[in-house]
């Protein structure tokens, strides 16, 4: 159940990343809201980490673009050499941005997609 009074909800799917390293979910840590376009940081490694991807809305929140910080492709890398993914960074799905549900009082759940900067 949604708490009153919510205008919006945004749900960020846990990247390969994130589940590979056997953290339980991912983490929103900054929210950018500036006159143009509002930016979220999703940190997918654990919290001393920059594991991040960056997910860039517009005012009326719709997504734009999905940016992986520098962090993000090293890390998979590694994960690749440890055996922990079973694809590598080139091919990885994730290349294509990952689904964000949104939720509002006046749509309910929908889905919103974009494709990822690499």
């Amino acid at each position: 159940m949604l708490p009153r009074g919510a205008l919006r909800y945004l749900v960020f799917p846990p990247t390969d990343v994130n589940v590979a390293t056997g953290l339980p979910y991912n983490e929103t840590v900054g929210v950018d809201a500036g006159e143009r376009q509002i930016r979220v940081t999703v940190r997918e490694g654990d919290r001393w980490s920059d594991i991040v991807w960056v997910y860039h809305f517009s005012t009326d929140f719709d997504l734009l673009r999905v940016t992986p910080g520098d962090s993000y492709w090293p890390a998979h890398r590694l994960l690749e050499l440890e055996r922990k993914l079973d694809h590598t960074a080139e091919s990885c799905p994730g290349r294509v941005a990952p689904l964000v549900m949104s939720w509002s009082t006046e749509e309910g759940w929908t889905e919103l997609r974009t494709t990822a900067d690499s």
